[in-house]
């Protein structure tokens, strides 16, 4: 079902995708390089489906393909959201950020990225109105300071 899934993301068949993972009860795309532009296609569908958990890990996704996702987060059943070894910045942990205090995460993965201070810092601001249990964010650009104030939230499993 990869391979299809894949195809319809390469095709720009918002539809056929929509088809496709309605109903998965998981769907890992990692290590398939879909980029912003997968990203923004699998944000179209995400609303329209059952799906809880989601691995697009390794995708070469940036500000612009998380900042998708993120605009949906609120709207979809997701509680599992891996987006380790992307390309996602600042802007993009921002966006997620904006939204955490209003969707259904419980685990979120944004290890190996280049997130920094500000990034960082806009997570920490709401890990304690949100349902984050699991929060990974190691591996990249976050100092010292901004390090301490996000190991020193309510979540219960954490890895800065």
């Amino acid at each position: 079902m990869t391979a299809e899934i894949m195809q319809a993301i390469k095709n720009n068949d918002i539809e056929g995708l929509r088809l496709l993972i309605k109903d998965a009860p998981h769907l890992d795309l990692s290590h398939n390089n879909i980029g912003d532009a997968g990203a923004e296609a699998i944000a179209k569908v995400l609303a329209d489906c059952k799906l809880p958990s989601l691995d697009l890990s390794n995708n070469n996704i940036g500000d612009a393909g998380a900042e998708a996702i993120a605009k949906v987060l609120a709207d979809c059943n997701l509680i599992y959201l891996n987006l380790w070894d992307n390309n996602i910045g600042d802007a993009g942990a921002e966006a997620i950020a904006k939204v955490l205090a209003d969707c259904n995460l419980t685990h979120l993965f944004l290890s190996a990225n280049n997130i920094g201070d500000a990034g960082a810092e806009a997570i920490a601001k709401v890990l304690a109105d949100c349902k984050l249990t699991c929060l990974n964010l190691w591996d990249n650009n976050i100092g010292d300071e901004v390090y301490r104030k996000v190991n020193n939230l309510p979540v219960k499993n954490r890895r800065v």
